[in-house]
């Protein structure tokens, strides 16, 4: 019996072992699923712009073991007709039962046009994330509420503006541009820039074989450049490499070529506001991730768009005599050769003993005539450093007093109120009666709030000017902070039935301190409301800029239609020595801090804050942040 009863133990610790590897090995399963991420590129491998943006793709998810990509090619530059689309479908249709796929990212036009007229039938609930695809129509998107992704924003205008900058000689410009539907859809684009240079003579040239290219290139005169946009087929039908084409047009060019991607680079392009297909795909990429981690569509913008930068060619700046300060700000340059690092650190090495001899002997044969005239020269020095300290001592000193002063007068006057209505209350409490009583109470009341509000920007401001507050600046979504703002506002807003319309793009990062951008954000909302009448509109956006040095900058506005600011009064805002308190269009009251407090936090971001007002116009502040 006891026989009996240890092989049943042993049996139960035998299974309740086996059920805890099973369980274990179960939860490990789940924890690794593989998640399929189908990618659907529109041309075919080994076109360097499909092969740049398949690189962008996995250099996101090159270290995910969990995450498998499959790439799909639809191969439109080389095969079009509509026999070739209609066996795509009925393969795709085929494929799309095989794999099941968390997320589809389309790449270029065929591929997302491919995706909107047949995902919902083969990939239903599959959410799709679309890159580089040109002249996307906003209204497209609101048939396809799933997808979601980056449009090729390609800057015509400022490559054309990067030549008449570069070669303001050359006044006839050569744009070679096929009749493909990529190639029709860019002359439309073309054709709303093109009236802005009335002072460029513009010939495009779209029917045409490589012959007939390199025979009209070759016989351009140093008045003119080229500017080379997409040569896929010639007029024949035949494909054209990227490669071949700029290669034909660079063999026989004696003029600067011109372009706006990046597939045209080490091949003779000279250079332009370059669109990287890298970058189209890595920042799907992201979105992708972002969608798969967690389900994030609903904060995400349907269209969004990846910021290009100038690129140049070291060696056509060479060819054409270019030199750096010719070319646009913040410029980057490829192919500028390395210098020599070890004969630079020899020539430096040589020249630094010969400075100490040199030091040596002149110190040893004028140590005191030149120890007097060092001496001498730091005293001047340090005079002049006190003298203009001094100065600058003064005029913070005469602003902090009026300052103190505007602030003294605008305590005293809530605070005269109220004693005032206590005094009257405290005498004539039994004679007044209940209305009087009531009013005395809500105008002490509106007193102390007023003066609670002056305190507490006084403190904020006093923080800010001691360097109490840290400023921590770091990679922040400058969208979610303006919606969380907004959301808080909008009581303030509804109160007086006003429309806070929010023009920004759901993914706008800054490298920004969280807490002070919150708080100009904050400043300028409120103070929208406060001077905007009943069902007034609030519009807040962002957008791309250059500032007065050409370096790229966000410039985020709040602009209002409400009743303007006097010119004589707009430049005095922001000063410490002005402040400005004026009541609202209720008659909300103010301090006058808040403006001041917003520029003391864009000065330590390096960025500039200014009104454009009219009176009975309204008003737009902007301020600016430099992208880093």
């Amino acid at each position: 019996m006891r026989k009996n009863r240890n092989k049943l133990y042993s049996f139960l610790v035998l299974v309740v072992f086996c059920f805890s590897i099973a369980l274990v090995i179960a939860q490990n399963v789940n924890k690794h699923e593989e998640k399929n991420i189908l990618v659907l590129q529109s041309y075919h491998q080994g076109l360097e712009w499909t092969d740049n943006i398949s690189a962008g793709i996995q250099s996101v998810f090159k270290d995910r073991t969990d995450v498998n990509l499959l790439f799909e090619y639809l191969d439109t530059k080389r095969n079009y007709s509509p026999e070739y689309f209609e066996a795509l479908k009925v393969m795709y249709k085929a494929k799309a039962l095989q794999n099941p796929y968390k997320v589809i990212i389309a790449c270029d036009n065929a591929a997302f046009d491919f995706m909107r007229m047949n995902s919902d039938e083969y990939y239903p609930g599959v959410p799709v994330v679309y890159c580089g695809v040109n002249n996307l129509d906003i209204e497209v998107l609101k048939n396809v509420p799933h997808f979601y992704g980056y449009d090729e924003k390609v800057n015509y205008k400022q490559t054309i503006a990067s030549i008449q900058k570069i070669f303001p000689n050359r006044k006839n410009i050569l744009i070679i541009n096929d009749s493909t539907t990529t190639g029709n859809a860019i002359r439309k684009e073309l054709d709303k820039v093109l009236p802005d240079f009335k002072e460029l003579n513009f010939e495009i040239f779209s029917e045409f074989t490589i012959s007939d290219i390199k025979e009209k290139v070759s016989s351009l005169d140093d008045s003119y450049a080229i500017y080379l946009l997409v040569i896929n087929r010639d007029k024949n039908g035949e494909f054209i490499s990227y490669k071949k084409g700029i290669t034909a047009i660079h063999e026989v060019s004696d003029v600067p070529i011109f372009g706006s991607w990046d597939f045209y680079e080490n091949k003779g392009l000279f250079g332009g506001k370059i669109t990287r297909g890298f970058d189209q795909g890595q920042h799907a990429a992201h979105m992708a991730e972002a969608i798969m981690k967690k389900d994030v569509t609903e904060y995400i913008s349907q269209i969004n768009t990846v910021i290009n930068n100038y690129v140049f060619d070291y060696r056509e700046m060479l060819r054409f005599d270019i030199s750096l300060d010719q070319l646009p700000e913040n410029s980057l340059i490829i192919n500028q050769p390395e210098k020599n690092a070890n004969l630079l650190q020899a020539i430096i090495i040589a020249m630094i003993i010969l400075l100490v001899i040199v030091i040596f002997l002149t110190l040893r044969l004028n140590y005191k005539r030149k120890r007097a005239i060092e001496l001498q020269d730091l005293v001047d020095e340090k005079t002049e450093i006190l003298l203009r300290m001094n100065l600058s001592l003064k005029e913070i000193n005469t602003k902090k007093d009026r300052f103190l002063s505007i602030m003294s007068h605008d305590l005293r006057g809530p605070f005269s109120s109220i004693l005032g209505f206590t005094t009257m209350l405290n005498d004539d409490f039994e004679s007044l009666d209940s209305q009087d009583k009531k009013q005395f109470i809500a105008k002490i009341n509106s007193g102390l709030k007023s003066t609670y509000k002056l305190i507490e920007d006084l403190l904020s401001w006093s923080y800010a000017q001691s360097g109490s507050v840290e400023f921590k600046p770091q990679r922040e979504n400058i969208s979610l902070i303006t919606k969380e703002i907004i959301e808080v506002l909008d009581f303030s807003a509804g109160q007086k039935s006003i429309t806070i319309i929010n023009r920004i793009p759901d993914l706008v990062f800054v490298t920004a301190d969280k807490n002070m951008i919150s708080t100009i954000i904050r400043n300028l909302i409120n103070n929208a409301i406060k001077f905007t009448p009943r069902k007034g509109i609030i519009e807040v956006d962002i957008e791309d800029r250059s500032n007065k040095n050409n370096k790229q900058c966000l410039a985020f506005s709040v602009k209002d239609n409400g009743v303007g600011i006097p010119f004589e009064i707009q430049s005095k805002l922001f000063d410490i020595g002005e402040v400005i308190s004026t009541n609202g269009t209720d008659n909300e009251s103010g301090t006058g801090l808040g403006l001041i407090l917003c520029k003391e936090f864009v000065d330590k971001h390096n960025g500039k804050i200014w009104v454009e007002s009219e009176i009975n116009r309204g008003s737009k502040f902007v301020f600016t942040l430099p992208v880093i």
